[in-house]
């Protein structure tokens, strides 16, 4: 199972007029440390360079897993906001896409076009 979230970065700079000045290596640090709290050892958090997205494999894990993990970060980011310098800690939210090995692709490039919608 991968879970693919994308940064909702309108939500995020809509909140304060300072967020769009925030060090992006900053919110990843953050989101990373929450995403890391939400999944087991033997998973993984990773971002794609580039792209406002972080990526979460679950090896051992199906759908349910991956509902488990998404409601373990929701509930972590609904409690815990991106402090902002100048501003009132803000709100970070993702658009989430879920995909699963073979189901959604036998290959890596597979899986990356089933998340990005080209499968």
């Amino acid at each position: 199972m991968i879970l693919w979230l994308n940064l909702d970065i309108d939500h995020l700079y809509s909140q304060s007029p300072h967020a769009a000045n925030t060090d992006p290596a900053y919110v990843w640090r953050f989101v990373a440390d929450l995403a890391t709290a939400a999944v087991r050892d033997t998973d993984s958090v990773a971002r794609r360079p580039g792209e406002f997205a972080v990526a979460i494999l679950l090896p051992q894990s199906d759908a349910q897993g991956g509902d488990i993990v998404l409601k373990r970060l929701s509930e972590r980011l609904a409690t815990n906001k991106l402090e902002v310098a100048g501003s009132d800690p803000v709100e970070v939210q993702f658009r989430q896409r879920a995909v699963s090995y073979p189901t959604d692709g036998a290959t890596a490039q597979e899986l990356l076009d089933a998340i990005d919608g080209r499968h």
